[in-house]
């Protein structure tokens, strides 16, 4: 039996989940090679990240989380709707940091800095962008203070 052979110019791609069309050829060296296609799917880890973006127009800050934060800056620079982003553009990220594997926990310390409101505690977190050891700290403490065990990320 020969190797299996994936063929990445046919891949599909559904949200967590890639499916690739893999052939196998059976048989033998003196027989007729016979192909059948398999979808395997692989499961891949999706990172979501807090983020920060701040307005060069009117200094004001705007936090969000996202899997894709160069599509999501994108987004808030160049979308055509009416909301909150677009009428400060145009904005540049100051803060990222990935939370999470889960959407969920993203979730919630994005609603948790939000509910803060706090100029001081975004400006600290700018501050402590590269020191990965507090801010992995100061999510779990935030995860924690709001019953939750630990993050998963």
């Amino acid at each position: 039996m020969s190797p299996v052979l994936p063929l990445f110019s046919k891949a599909v791609i559904n949200l967590r989940v890639i499916r690739i069309p893999i052939f196998e050829k059976s048989g033998t060296a003196w027989g007729a090679k016979e192909e059948m296609m398999k979808i395997v799917s692989f499961y891949f880890a999706v990172m979501y990240y807090i983020y920060i973006l701040l307005s060069e127009s009117s200094g004001h800050y705007y936090i969000g989380h996202t899997d894709d934060p160069e599509r999501r800056l994108n987004e808030h620079n160049n979308a055509d709707e009416v909301t909150f982003t677009s009428k400060h553009r145009p904005w540049k990220e100051v803060f990222r940091y990935p939370v999470s594997e889960k959407r969920s926990e993203a979730i919630i310390i994005e609603k948790y800095l939000k509910r803060r409101k706090s100029k001081t505690l975004l400006n600290k977190l700018i501050a402590k962008q590269g020191d990965n050891v507090f801010l992995k700290l100061f999510f779990d403490k935030i995860f924690y203070k709001l019953g939750f065990k630990q993050l998963s990320g």
